[in-house]
């Protein structure tokens, strides 16, 4: 399996790798829900929109729902739902369907699920015959191997070549457009990499590698409301990059998610993220914690050079310098 980089942004070019299927924390819930305090319905349909009844909802690995004779799932409260919440729904003779119930606003949504064809294929394939072939299968491993080692060893031009080689005989794969993304990245060319990263995105919306190298590309860009989103997302589906925790943590204390900037800031480093107990102590602050807060505070001015105290003081409300 193609390894897929993970964006690092401080210096502007990929420095960490990441591996999908090495990942086996738990994803985190979205922690500024509470649980659900309603039923929330789900409606199967196949593509025709009839009812698939029996089909079955698995919340997670704890927990699963079936529907009734009119392919009606309904998911109960329970203490340990949190929002957003991804869905696994399956049914007998059709494919799998991941869905994101991501706001406490919705009360139902319909899912269609594609049956399984059980003659001959049709012509429109999400992976086509040419991308099974042993012999494209065989020329793919190749040209993935001979990509991770361009890519960590610098050679980002090089890079670039073999993965558009490797986009030619499969556009199918979101850790290719990731890859390739970097590679150009590397290279300086921010808004043509992002266009790959929105294709992966695309592909795999449910990614958690996919929806954070987005994220991290949006911080870039200036388009905050975005990265909170998509870091959002893929941190609830258990990515694990300390800069996506940092981001979504400043950008969840600007909206004023204090709970949510304390979980993420206080999962960082200091020493690596230097305004970290900064940031912390405001939202610890908002939290009514004032003695902690104070205590995060004078850490963070331990931390820095002293001519940095006199803005830091006045970032602070209700300190040395502050209102």
């Amino acid at each position: 399996m193609l390894r897929v980089l993970l964006l690092a942004f401080v210096t502007g070019v990929a420095t960490e790798t990441h591996s999908q299927a090495a990942q086996t924390s738990t994803p985190q819930p979205n922690r500024r829900n509470a649980s659900r305090s309603r039923t929330f319905i789900i409606n199967v349909k196949d593509n025709a929109g009839s009812p698939v009844p029996n089909a079955v909802a698995f919340l997670g690995e704890i927990s699963a729902e079936t529907a009734d004779s009119e392919g009606v799932i309904r998911i109960a409260p329970r203490a340990f739902l949190r929002l957003p919440m991804l869905v696994d729904v399956q049914a007998r003779g059709f494919r799998p369907r991941q869905v994101l119930i991501e706001g406490l606003e919705q009360s139902s949504i319909d899912v269609y699920l594609e049956k399984v064809e059980t003659g001959a294929p049709g012509r429109e394939r999400t992976v086509s015959v040419g991308e099974l072939s042993p012999e494209n299968q065989a020329a793919s491993q190749k040209l993935q191997e001979a990509t991770v080692r361009a890519l960590e060893s610098g050679d980002n031009r090089k890079a670039e070549e073999l993965l558009r080689t490797a986009l030619d005989q499969n556009q199918s794969s979101s850790a290719i457009y990731i890859n390739l993304a970097i590679a150009i990245l590397r290279q300086g060319r921010t808004d043509e990499a992002a266009g790959f990263l929105e294709k992966a995105f695309q592909l795999a919306p449910y990614d958690r590698t996919a929806a954070g190298n987005l994220g991290l590309m949006r911080w870039v860009q200036g388009r905050y409301e975005e990265c909170y989103d998509l870091l959002d997302r893929a941190v609830t589906l258990g990515f694990q990059s300390p800069l996506a925790h940092y981001y979504l943590g400043v950008l969840a204390l600007g909206r004023g998610y204090y709970k949510q900037a304390v979980e993420e800031l206080g999962s960082l480093d200091p020493n690596r993220f230097r305004y970290r107990d900064l940031y912390l102590s405001v939202a610890q602050r908002g939290l009514g914690k004032l003695q902690l807060a104070r205590k995060t505070f004078r850490e963070f001015l331990q931390r820095n050079p002293v001519e940095m105290l006199p803005v830091a003081a006045r970032a602070l409300p209700g300190t040395a310098g502050g209102s």
